[in-house]
């Protein structure tokens, strides 16, 4: 089917934790519209190479609802073909932090790459993370619209560095280099998160 919008949707949470809900429905919501979908999320396993699935059930249940509203049972969308849905299972290797908060090198190249290998009319973010605003820059410098979107304040005095990751038994276990390289990131992201919205 012609897909009117190209739209990529970057999480740096793992399949099934945090954002990625949001981000799934959304991206739903768009596919349902006749919208061409990329959905990019950081792999549970996948190191170093990223794997690409056509989502063919979100597809086929996208064109049932369409099915269900022409019926009348639910509001129809404004078109009536589903677009195309892909999900990106990003690598998640990374030297000193946790595979979920979007620093791993090789998840970025390969999110940059897909958004320099072809355009994109809207990138919708749900995290200051580096794997969502890096490919987000790229993507605003080729003309996308650019979403930023999170629920959770990752730095200053209430976020969730200070009150959840550092306190932690994981991050308190670390050996004292590792702490410091980790509070020297926490401490670049809590500066950058508030300057980020600029993006959108």
């Amino acid at each position: 089917p012609a897909c009117s919008m190209r739209a990529l949707i970057l999480v740096h949470n793992l399949a099934e934790r945090g954002s990625w809900f949001r981000a799934l429905e959304i991206a739903r919501r768009l596919v349902r519209r006749g919208h061409h979908v990329q959905l990019a999320y950081t792999s549970d396993t996948r190191k170093y190479r990223p794997v690409y699935r056509r989502m063919e059930q979100e597809a086929r249940s996208a064109e049932e609802g369409v099915l269900s509203a022409q019926r009348g049972r639910i509001a129809p969308p404004p078109q009536g073909t589903p677009g195309e849905f892909v999900w990106a299972e990003c690598p998640n290797f990374t030297f000193f932090n946790e595979i979920q908060e979007g620093w791993s090198l090789f998840d970025n190249a390969v999110r940059v790459r897909d958004v320099l290998a072809s355009r994109w009319d809207l990138i919708y973010g749900f995290s200051h993370k580096p794997d969502c605003v890096l490919p987000a820059l790229a993507g605003k410098v080729r003309g996308a619209k650019v979403v930023l979107d999170w629920s959770d304040w990752w730095g200053g005095e209430e976020g969730l560095y200070r009150l959840c990751v550092i306190p932690a038994n994981r991050h308190q276990s670390m050996p004292r280099p590792w702490r410091i390289v980790r509070r020297a990131v926490f401490a670049a992201e809590s500066w950058w998160e508030p300057r980020v919205y600029a993006l959108a």
